[in-house]
């Protein structure tokens, strides 16, 4: 999957001395919820740095397509911010290339207004559980 050609967000996490799927750094990911899966799947592996896309940053668009709306992904270094700065909305009616997603936003006040239009729940970077990502991609 070429991640620049599907919607939604995406994250790329830097691990130190590990090559995440064969290659070098970084692991680079479709959906928030596959990174933070894969990062907990390797909690042995020593993370340097984990970033997501924050739609605080950009301007993005909501598309429907076949009956869903489909968030605009955004992949320019410009475009990410550090996982642990950032408020999730999760569960919106929002999706992006992998289905229901975490969508980030550095100003939480951004993430309130998404959530007020979308639904939702809002959640930091502590309340992103294994128990939580379990519950995607389903």
């Amino acid at each position: 999957m070429t991640i620049t050609q599907q919607p939604g967000p995406t994250a790329e996490i830097f691990y130190a001395d590990a090559q995440p799927n064969d290659h070098d750094n970084p692991a680079r990911f479709d959906s928030t919820w596959e990174a933070f899966q894969f990062d907990f799947q390797h909690d042995n592996w020593t993370r340097e740095a984990f970033y997501v896309t924050d739609y605080s940053a950009v301007d993005y668009d909501i598309q429907t397509d076949g009956g869903q709306q489909l968030l605009s992904t955004h992949y320019e270094q410009e475009a990410f911010a550090d996982a642990t700065d950032i408020t999730y909305v999760v569960g919106s009616s929002v999706v992006g290339a992998m289905g229901e997603d975490l969508i980030g936003f550095s100003d939480r006040t951004d993430a309130q207004a998404f959530r007020e239009e979308y639904g939702g729940d809002l959640a930091t970077f502590d309340d992103v559980t294994p128990s939580l990502i379990s519950s995607f991609g389903m």
